[in-house]
């Protein structure tokens, strides 16, 4: 975003909230100074962000046609309406792409440069949004946006398709296969949440195989860059505290020599051999 561009959304945001301001700051109902906090903390605890200034940042995801003239003052003739994923969503997860806060509007009389910044942005935009929560319905936030501030980084379709089948495949223990969708996943200008969780997925996938080198490396830079996530942390605690505890015995079971198998193992083969001679069924190679 080019300077002039933000002094002017910044001098928009300046005079909404002196409007706002005038109007109910007299009552105390609002102040006007945007408290920080995350689409995930608004949330949580909508109740508790009632008639306050926010700001937060998040990835635009798409308009939408949410409104509620009856118990809110959110029309479809007063206001444009759009939904955002919070950063800390995991949007390569089915249920967290179809999870965004929906309840964010724009004044359609706020002036030309707001409504004109909205209908220009791109799926995965990340935005610095600042609003007022006007009301809480059904557990959500209704925010009125008074500035949109994009942000340079922002993660791409095939970043999120290679995560996405990277998962399917982690989840069904192709860890092999797994680590390459997460290596294809890796390109510049992504967001740190998602660099972050490229490296803590690579680290299960070399902790699985055994490879704890590499595990304990990848889940040292996810943890710099996931700084407020308990996974990464936890999982480098049990790596530095042995190796082999994370490694995934079906896949290692599988690779044993037939001589060094378990006993068990040798005992069920003759018992199957014991069975098929009773049917008259050779147990002999080549017969």
């Amino acid at each position: 975003m080019s300077r002039k561009a933000t002094i002017v959304g910044f001098a928009i945001v300046s005079t909404l909230l002196a409007e706002v301001g005038s109007a109910q700051d007299a009552s105390g109902t609002i102040d006007s100074t945007p408290k920080p906090t995350t689409i995930a903390m608004l949330r949580k605890n909508a109740s508790a962000f009632k008639n306050v200034c926010v700001t937060f940042t998040g990835q635009f995801m798409s308009l939408g046609n949410v409104h509620n003239p009856f118990f809110t003052r959110f029309t479809r003739s007063d206001y444009v309406n759009f939904a955002m994923w919070g950063d800390n969503q995991k949007i390569w997860e089915e249920s967290e792409y179809g999870n965004p806060l929906g309840t964010l509007f724009v004044s359609k009389k706020v002036g030309e440069e707001l409504l004109d910044k909205l209908y220009t942005l791109q799926r995965y935009q990340r935005l610095e949004i600042v609003g007022i929560v006007h009301h809480v319905f059904q557990g959500e936030p209704w925010i009125e946006v008074m500035s949109i501030v994009e942000i340079g980084d922002k993660v791409n379709v095939t970043t999120l398709q290679h995560m996405a089948r990277g998962r399917e495949l982690m989840r069904a223990r192709k860890w092999v296969r797994a680590a390459q969708e997460m290596n294809l996943a890796t390109t510049s200008g992504l967001p740190d949440s998602v660099v972050g969780w490229i490296h803590n997925y690579l680290g299960v996938c070399f902790m699985r195989t055994g490879r704890a080198s590499q595990a304990i490396g990848e889940f040292k830079l996810a943890k710099s860059y996931l700084k407020h996530e308990h996974e990464p942390a936890q999982n480098l605690a049990m790596m530095m505290a042995d190796p082999k505890s994370g490694i995934d015995k079906t896949i290692i079971d599988g690779r044993i020599p037939r001589a060094r198998r378990p006993m068990w193992e040798a005992y069920e083969r003759s018992l199957a051999d014991e069975q098929k001679a009773k049917r008259g069924i050779s147990t002999q190679p080549g017969r």
